[in-house]
């Protein structure tokens, strides 16, 4: 199964560089195109959450973008140094 690794400045203009590194694994792995974009809009919607949640502050950061791709199968691990979000300590917004 090959490894492949990309960092990227933690900015918007970088999000697409990270889509068309996961779109390469995707085709490694044999995905349709609807496939590949899901997984390329996954990484873009999860990047940009951690350039505006991570990053927004102005603090510098990169994104760690690993991919193992093999027949019918992707992985992709994205890494930062944004402080930690825990879904479950967000504060409940009134109905």
């Amino acid at each position: 199964m090959p490894t492949r690794r990309l960092t990227i400045p933690g900015r918007f203009d970088q999000i697409e560089a990270a889509c068309d590194f996961v779109e390469v694994g995707a085709m490694d792995a044999g995905f349709d195109e609807p496939t590949s974009y899901a997984c390329q809009l996954a990484v873009a919607e999860a990047c940009e959450n951690i350039v505006k949640h991570g990053y927004g502050t102005g603090r510098p950061g990169e994104i760690r973008v690993e991919v193992v791709s093999s027949h019918g199968q992707l992985t992709i691990r994205l890494e930062d140094t944004g402080p930690p979000f825990n879904a479950a300590r967000r504060p409940r917004q009134p109905a």
